[in-house]
């Protein structure tokens, strides 16, 4: 220490890293605090090379450079410290006391360890995105493999809505009795209204559900044209998503009263008007479609009253109930519970 003077070793103290003097012989003349907790409280007036793991040459020869540099110059070791080997980077240069060259070297943590940890950690991230990217091309695939399916489905449901369409077109043509024609047209119009929502299905980004809008107008527009003479409509329709479970029902419903208004509801003079309205309430939905015809009574005869019959079959399917309300017209009201789309 007195060699040295207690100015210097102040300095050499306030440094972080490991840092010593090490004279020609390779001995280690001062150790400040952090090299003495990382090699050993006694590690002054020891050879640095009773430290060292490597070629005790080599780490000699580095040391005779530095004495000879005024610049740092950048080494290695592998250093024994408490308990297991540390590699470590070293930085050292010549510094003069007196008449003697000292060595000032200070040890810095090569991150060779980080290195190995990051590299690791990259390596794995590779792995991952690999495993991302194949899932995803799986993904991919399988979505493809769905849409052909969908279009595959799709175009064989339509070719046979079709052919079932024009079946009962057909055999209504052929009927020869009126009542067998007006029996063969209801279903015809029960049947067109499945294969609208189903239609309206197909197009949706959605296959699990359809919307309250477009389903209520197309089929107003394919009842409208049962009506020979010219009708007015007022609509109020809420958009709302309707799951394809229960779509269909409401489709045949409103498909039903719509019918109902169309060929019961002509006034005695003036243009027949139609209002339809599909609003939630809470966790209810009404659906309600009101004419200005001479009104009805739904308790007659059967042929009359089967499409209202067929409406409160299904509306009890749905937990719902019908209403009818009579003046100046017939306006009949279904309420059933808001369906949950998943």
């Amino acid at each position: 220490m007195a060699m040295i003077g207690s100015q210097v070793a102040g300095l050499l103290e306030a440094l972080h890293e490991p840092t010593m003097l090490i004279d020609r012989s390779g001995t280690i003349v001062h150790a400040n605090r952090a090299l003495k907790r990382l090699l050993g409280a006694e590690v002054a007036e020891r050879a640095l090379s009773d430290f060292v793991e490597d070629d005790a040459g080599n780490f000699g020869r580095y040391l005779e450079r530095c004495l000879g540099s005024g610049d740092p110059l950048i080494g290695s070791a592998n250093l024994r410290t408490e308990g297991h080997i540390q590699k470590l980077q070293c930085k050292g240069n010549a510094v003069r006391f007196g008449d003697d060259n000292l060595v000032f070297l200070r040890l810095l943590d090569s991150g060779a360890p980080r290195f190995a940890a990051l590299t690791e950690t990259l390596v794995e991230l590779r792995e991952e995105l690999k495993n991302r990217r194949r899932s995803e091309a799986m993904l991919e695939e399988s979505v493809r493999e769905r849409e052909l399916l969908l279009r595959e489905l799709e175009h064989r449901v339509k070719n046979n809505m079709q052919m079932l369409s024009a079946l009962l077109s057909g055999a209504e043509r052929e009927a020869s009795s009126p009542e067998a024609k007006s029996a063969l047209r209801d279903a015809s119009l029960k049947f067109g209204a499945v294969r609208t929502v189903q239609q309206l299905l197909y197009r949706s980004d959605d296959l699990e559900a359809i919307g309250s809008q477009p389903m209520v107008r197309t089929l107003i527009e394919a009842v409208r044209a049962l009506s020979v003479e010219p009708m007015e409509t007022e609509v109020n329709i809420e958009p709302i998503d309707l799951p394809i479970q229960s779509a269909v029902p409401i489709g045949l419903i409103l498909n039903e009263l719509l019918t109902n208004a169309v060929k019961h509801g002509q006034p005695a003079s003036g243009t027949q008007r139609l209002r339809v309205d599909f609003v939630r309430h809470e966790d209810k939905i009404q659906l309600a479609v009101q004419d200005n015809g001479v009104g009805f009574d739904p308790q007659v005869s059967h042929k009359r009253a089967s499409g209202i019959g067929l409406v409160r079959g299904l509306l009890r399917q749905l937990g719902g109930s019908l209403e009818v309300e009579r003046g100046g017209g017939s306006r009949c009201i279904a309420t059933f519970p808001a369906p949950h789309v998943p």
